[in-house]
């Protein structure tokens, strides 16, 4: 009789898969409910680097929005920042058409202007 041999390494993914799942929706509560709030009057931000800037459901790598980005130089509103993500509001400005989310607090800068007063 042979003995089925299992890599270690597979054994640990599979045990570990399940309690590495990301629970966006809770993890996008905490990060509004614990984050530190952006005052109305500094809330205007554009986007700086290169390439597109990936909006995420919430603030962590693994929720990320597929498909929903927005471009370099873009303005966003932001409400709040969570360890290394910002929450932000983009409105297309052609469309009118907006959409809410995080992105990297590494890819947007603050403007100076706000959108009202503290």
């Amino acid at each position: 009789m042979t003995k089925l041999k299992i890599p270690v390494a597979l054994v640990f993914l599979l045990i570990a898969c399940p309690a590495m799942a990301t629970d966006c929706p809770a993890l996008d509560k905490k990060g509004n409910d614990e984050g530190i709030r952006i005052p109305g009057s500094n809330a205007v931000m554009v986007t700086i680097g290169t390439g597109r800037v990936q909006f995420y459901s919430a603030p962590s790598d693994r929720c990320e929005m597929k498909g929903i980005f927005v471009l370099p130089r873009e303005q966003l509103t932001g409400y709040g920042t969570y360890g290394d993500f910002t929450s932000v509001m983009y409105m297309n400005p052609k469309s009118g058409v907006d959409v809410e989310g995080w992105v990297k607090s590494s890819r947007v800068k603050y403007t100076g202007y706000g959108i009202g007063p503290n």
